[in-house]
């Protein structure tokens, strides 16, 4: 048997959904919308930010709450109808706030100012779009540009970020473009440990200057000599502080010409006195040579070899003997001079003479 009993009514529930942007900066203002379309819905939120005390909670199908701080907020929505309730949660996330800054350094007239990005954002969220205004109508938007700048003055520098959250943030600045410096030095070549003077141009604005020789060493006066202890090609470089800038530029370069070789070695520096030649051997006899003189110390001075030959000798003639220092000067094709002076490095003895005495006497052969 079949029998049949009350019915059943079975209401829906009302749409406790909800739009909003669920990824958004700290100090956005961030909109909430209930998808219900009930005529007697009743709403309510909580925005799961309990320090905001009274706007923590809104009754309305349409909201939004401002989000001061960073950090992650569940979003409740409870939608009642006449019978029926539903609830729905989301989360919030509110990344912390951007702060962009820049550097900037050679920024005189006619160099290469470089910028330099040192905006701060938090590890989750990443910067999307640069935005620079370099003044006079000049934009990037790379990370880090370079600009010339032609005249000295000041200017204002903008720089504006995007990040992948939607969070922006702008700097701007006035920055002032100094005078070029200059720098000069006295020789563009030298011989080994030589002098070369180097001088700046006087900056009225300038707080302090800086060298680089260019072989590791460096000076921090406005006028400076140098001593170029090794040879080569250098390249040196000015560097003029004014306070909030800092400018480098290069001036010519400076070419330090090798010593000639003037060592030699002595064949045999002890004799005893029999018009013997005295030899020396040059380690790097050079035709290229400008000039080369012996001194053999005794007033002899030999310049007549040629400059490739290797062996040089010389005579001494006083019997008496002595002891004698020898010098090699060589000046090379570059006006370079080199001299080795190798002090009593030669002794002659004096010359011997056999003699004996004798007495005479008469008398017979005794056999």
């Amino acid at each position: 048997c079949t029998v049949g009993i009350d019915s059943v009514v079975v209401f829906p529930l009302p749409n406790a959904d909800f739009t909003f942007i669920s990824k958004v900066c700290a100090g956005s203002k961030v909109s909430f919308i209930a998808q219900d379309s009930g005529i007697h819905t009743k709403y309510y939120w909580d925005f799961g930010d309990p320090f905001s005390g009274a706007m923590n909670e809104d009754t309305t199908k349409k909201t939004a709450h401002f989000y001061k701080d960073s950090g992650i907020y569940i979003i409740t929505l409870i939608v009642t109808d006449s019978i029926c309730s539903d609830t729905q949660q989301y989360n919030l996330t509110v990344v912390g706030k951007p702060k962009a800054d820049f550097s900037v350094t050679d920024h005189c007239s006619g160099l290469k100012a470089q910028f330099n990005n040192l905006s701060n954002i938090v590890s989750s969220d990443s910067i999307i779009k640069y935005h620079w205004d370099l003044g006079n109508s000049n934009t990037s938007n790379i990370p880090n540009p370079s600009f010339t700048y032609t005249s000295s003055g000041q200017t204002n520098v903008r720089l504006i970020i995007l990040t992948s959250s939607g969070c922006t943030d702008t700097i701007e600045r006035i920055i002032t473009i100094f005078k070029k410096p200059s720098g000069f030095r006295s020789q563009t070549s030298v011989c080994k440990n030589e002098i070369v003077d180097f001088w700046g141009d006087t900056l009225y604005n300038a707080t302090s200057y800086a060298w680089n020789f260019g072989d590791s060493n460096g000076f921090v006066l406005r006028s400076v000599s140098h001593v170029y202890k090794e040879a080569g090609t250098f390249f040196p470089t000015l560097t003029v502080h004014f306070g909030t800038a800092t400018c480098t530029v290069g001036i010519d370069s400076v070419v330090v010409f090798p010593l000639p070789d003037a060592d030699f070695t002595i064949i045999k520096d002890s004799f005893c006195f029999n018009f013997n030649n005295v030899c020396i051997k040059l380690n790097s006899p050079s035709a290229l040579s400008k000039s080369r003189s012996v001194v053999f110390d005794d007033g002899f001075v030999y310049d007549a070899a040629p400059f490739s030959d290797s062996f040089i000798c010389h005579q001494y003639v006083d019997s008496a003997g002595g002891t004698y220092s020898i010098s090699v000067e060589i000046i090379d094709l570059n006006q370079c001079i080199s001299t080795i002076t190798k002090k009593n490095s030669v002794v002659i003895l004096p010359e011997l003479e056999a003699s004996f005495t004798y007495q005479s006497r008469n008398g017979c052969f005794n056999t």
